[in-house]
């Protein structure tokens, strides 16, 4: 993810699977694992996770899909939106209530595939960068999930939510990293090029502080987004890690981007140089997976945890 990134975002999140494929490998059988990963490992099929709606973001309890019991399975109805690779994707997680009010058991997680009938997707939504990769509106109408489909048991789908959020705020890092060291080199190399009075202009003190800060925020969050990868084992300190790993790399990817435009000048606000492409696509970074206020009430939580003793 992070060495796609530093050429295209939008390509290295149509290729992250992270949602789907971690809770897969967790919470389902073997039968289903092979089944979905082979096809996604084999066909290259795209997949996608749905939580999100227009009344309930961040707060996941607050979501209103609902999905009743019938025989043999359920009926979701609901709306879902801002999801990523909506029209894209050919499988699904979808959460939705199954019991009343905001009990973290009252989520449950199910399985389904592009061109169920009950599943309705609606037309991409403009956004201002990340132009390769859609978000959708979906539709759930009667849409009907056999029990088999259900992804871990009924009632676990917060916390399946919640593993798997960790993960990929670990790859969008990852990706953010990558397209901030992308904007880095392509900034170092601009300045050996121009030349602006009589001298190129990597000799000025000022496009030397540009470059070296640069180099210390990407280096930075390099040294996070690995360190993070050995606490796995430690579920604390791995969520406190990826959630540190999110909020800065995101935070600096945008920083970096305004920095390598004002290196480029008047060339970098124009789309032939693809560095004002950059900004628009880092972000966006900032608020899905967890908008980054969350990130700091995640890690404000932790570190109270850690130091008060």
């Amino acid at each position: 993810h992070e060495i796609i990134s530093s050429y295209s975002l939008s390509l290295a999140v149509y290729l992250d699977q992270t949602l789907f494929v971690e809770p897969l490998i967790k919470y389902r059988t073997e039968e289903k694992k092979t089944r979905y990963l082979t096809k996604i490992a084999k066909e290259g099929v795209t997949t996608t996770s749905a939580m999100t709606e227009p009344s309930a973001g961040s707060d996941v309890l607050g979501i209103t899909s609902k999905a009743t019991k019938i025989q043999g399975g359920w009926l979701l109805n609901g709306n879902k939106t801002f999801i990523t690779m909506g029209d894209q994707a050919e499988f699904y997680i979808i959460f939705a209530k199954t019991s009343e009010g905001r009990d973290k058991n009252s989520l449950t997680a199910f399985l389904v595939e592009k061109g169920q009938k009950g599943l309705v997707i609606g037309a991409p939504i403009e956004k201002i960068g990340q132009k390769g990769t859609h978000i959708n509106e979906l539709f759930l109408e009667n849409l009907k999930v056999d029990d088999e489909n259900v992804l871990g048991k009924v009632g676990q789908g917060y916390e399946i939510a919640m593993h798997s959020y960790q993960y990929g705020r670990l790859v969008i890092a990852a990706q953010a990293l990558g397209l901030a060291e992308g904007l880095l080199k392509k900034s170092v190399n601009y300045t050996l090029t121009r030349t602006a009075f009589g001298e190129q202009i990597n000799r000025f003190q000022l496009i030397k502080d540009y470059i070296s800060r640069m180099d210390v925020m990407v280096e930075t969050a390099k040294s996070l987004i690995y360190r993070s990868t050995f606490y796995e084992e430690n579920p604390s300190l791995f969520a406190e890690f990826t959630s540190l790993s999110k909020l800065y790399a995101t935070e600096i990817s945008t920083e970096i981007a305004r920095l390598a435009i004002k290196i480029h000048g008047g060339i970098g606000l124009t789309s032939e140089a693809l560095i004002e492409r950059g900004l628009r696509d880092a972000i966006i970074q900032e608020i899905y997976e967890g908008t980054n206020e969350i990130q700091k009430l995640i890690i404000s939580r932790y570190a109270t945890e850690r130091y008060k003793r």
